[in-house]
């Protein structure tokens, strides 16, 4: 629960100011979907629960390489054809509508590019100091009283997300940083090429993917790039430690190569391998050799994919050694094994789902040990996160989510420091996320999301050493995301 504090006051008018926001700055009406929207013919709610998470239409739009089109013979694989959109055109050279001779290369009439805007309003339950009771750098910066920052804009994307050829696609992403003032290219990058076969009259989907992140190229909001809370506040703590697969800091500065299939409608299997891709500099982990990553999982669908369950695997596996070191000696070897869970129901009114996920992380610190940076030669951290979604009409939902991150204590890596740190050593963090979403149009979300710390690095009181709490770290964010 928020605390009773000198600045409650102060907090009910920041909630009226936001939502005040976000009336003046939502429109009333949409005058355009997004671009996959365009290129299908299909509204978002077709491959869209409640944006970002997939229907089985959208999952299977993601795995044949975002390449169905409104037009296209591969349209026919979906459940229902798309109304006319937009027509196909052909490169001049080519006499027929088949790319595979030279000189032939369908493509769209116009290009898939999309944008994205969020304004936000955050809010911090009690000012974050440092050890020298200086405010935290990200509120200071804000010209705040150090409890929250308006941002408007809070981020700003572009996006290519469609078809490149007949068999390619791609969703690669590129964000304006409201704190650095840049546009960069960010870690939402997938490219794909994808086809189909049958095996014993059976359909099997195949395909190679290129991308930015483990976990980028999955299709089911489980895993942790696509998980829920979809968003999070911009002054919201980092917790002490998080697995290899949780670690986003990571993203971007690896890319891997994967290939995939996808049988009958129920066996999906992936395997891929990611390198270090150093650009933008960073305190990024340089990874030796290649670091392997595995995927299995199985779905069943029913009543035509108004309800659908899926049960997984994921694990990940990389040597690394620190930005900056010269690859030789010992690294610091992290093995992450994960299991998830979906279920999904997509009724006419009603739209409830559900996901889990338990990672479990071995860490051997070979590395670290030996130069003085952790306690132990050997660690572990274990996270859980579980969620629940209704939404009725896809206008109106809440969510509910539960976040545990647990493991080995350890001096050295969790230090006992101002509002960052862990008095007992400890990485345990837990929480709730309560979100309220309301959908005016499909290609524009309000939330109002609320994070309430059970236990941060450690304990739920003190947990610092210097008289910080959990519940300080309770954070209350109002956004509105626009699409285009």
């Amino acid at each position: 629960m928020m605390n009773r504090r000198e600045g409650s006051v102060s907090w009910l008018g920041s909630l009226f100011g936001a939502v005040l926001l976000l009336l003046v700055c939502a429109p009333r009406r949409a005058a355009a979907v997004p671009s996959f929207s365009r290129q299908t013919g299909m509204s978002c709610s077709f491959c869209h629960t409640v944006f970002p998470g997939l229907t089985a239409e959208g999952r299977k739009f993601k795995l044949l390489g975002y390449v169905t089109s409104a037009d296209s013979g591969d349209a026919s694989t979906w459940k229902q054809s798309a109304p006319a959109s937009g027509p196909s055109v052909q490169a001049s050279g080519g006499d027929s509508g088949d790319d595979e001779g030279q000189g032939s290369l369908p493509i769209l009439a116009s290009a898939p590019i999309g944008a994205s805007i969020q304004i936000s309003d955050n809010f911090l339950a009690r000012p974050a100091n440092d050890s020298s009771g200086n405010p935290v750098s990200w509120t200071a910066s804000s010209g705040s009283d150090g409890m929250g920052v308006a941002q408007l804009p809070t981020a700003v994307s572009l996006f290519y997300a469609g078809r490149i050829a007949s068999k390619a696609g791609a969703f690669i992403q590129a964000t304006y940083d409201s704190d650095s003032g840049v546009f960069h290219l960010d870690s939402m990058t997938d490219v794909r090429y994808a086809d189909e076969a049958q095996v014993d009259g059976t359909d099997l989907i195949w395909g190679l993917t290129a991308n930015s992140a483990p976990t980028m190229q999955d299709v089911w909001n489980t895993v942790p790039m696509w998980s829920f809370p979809y968003l999070t506040s911009t002054i919201s703590p980092m917790a002490a430690a998080g697995t290899r697969l949780d670690d986003m800091g990571a993203a971007g500065n690896e890319g891997g190569l994967g290939a995939y299939a996808y049988w009958n409608d129920l066996l999906y299997t992936e395997i891929a391998g990611y390198r270090s891709t150093p650009q933008g500099g960073g305190s990024y982990l340089a990874i030796q050799g290649v670091a392997p990553y595995w995927r299995v999982a199985l779905q069943h669908g029913w009543d035509d994919d108004v309800q659908s369950l899926e049960v997984g695997t994921l694990g990940f596996a990389e040597s690394t050694y620190p930005s900056g070191v010269l690859p030789q000696g010992p690294t610091d070897q992290f093995t992450d094994l994960a299991f998830d869970t979906q279920y999904q129901y997509v009724g006419d009114s009603n739209l409830v789902t559900g996901h889990a996920i338990f990672i479990h992380e071995n860490q051997d610190r070979g590395y670290s040990f030996g130069n003085g940076a952790s306690s132990n030669s050997a660690d572990n951290l274990q996270s859980f996160r579980v969620d629940g979604s209704y939404y009725y009409h896809r206008k109106v939902g809440f969510t509910i989510g539960y976040f545990d991150t647990e493991g080995s204590t350890d001096a050295l890596l969790y230090p006992q420091m101002a509002f960052m740190g862990s008095a007992d050593n400890s990485p345990l963090t837990r929480g709730l996320v309560y979100e309220l979403n309301y959908v005016p149009a499909v290609n524009t979300k309000l939330t109002l999301q609320y994070r309430s710390y059970l236990d941060f690095n450690g304990s739920s009181g003190n947990y610092d050493g210097a008289g910080r709490n959990a519940e300080d770290n309770n954070t209350l964010m109002a956004i509105a995301w626009l699409g285009y």
